[in-house]
């Protein structure tokens, strides 16, 4: 294993702009960025250190090769077949939608309530 490390250009394939901090972040769909990291680290990794520089949890991404299936977050790099120094990679950020619950029927509170006094 060698102590280099690797760069790696990551495109925002996809970009939910409620999934980013609006103030902090001045990254667009469609843009690249350039990072380091070691090719021992894991998937996890890499989405920590895309979430300190586009604002956006780790949680609310999804890495995959261009056009490929998503990475899981415990594979090693240098295990990903065709991912090497100098690769590209997609990284999409986006927020799960909510799931829609029942509406809330309020019952009567008849008789909970004590009924003023007329004086």
């Amino acid at each position: 294993m060698t102590d280099t490390q690797w760069t790696l250009k990551v495109r925002l394939a996809k970009l939910d702009k409620d999934a980013i901090d609006k103030k902090k972040s001045k990254w667009e769909l469609g843009d690249f960025l350039t990072l380091s990291i070691e090719p021992h680290a894991t998937v996890n990794m890499l989405k920590q250190r895309i979430a300190m520089i586009v604002m956006a949890h780790p949680k609310h991404q999804a890495i995959n090769m261009e056009g490929g299936e998503v990475l899981d977050d415990i594979v090693k790099l240098d295990c990903i077949e065709g991912l090497r120094d100098g690769g590209k990679i997609d990284v999409s950020i986006c927020v799960p939608p909510e799931k829609e619950l029942p509406p809330v029927e309020l019952s009567d509170d008849e008789g909970c309530v004590a009924e003023k006094e007329e004086e």
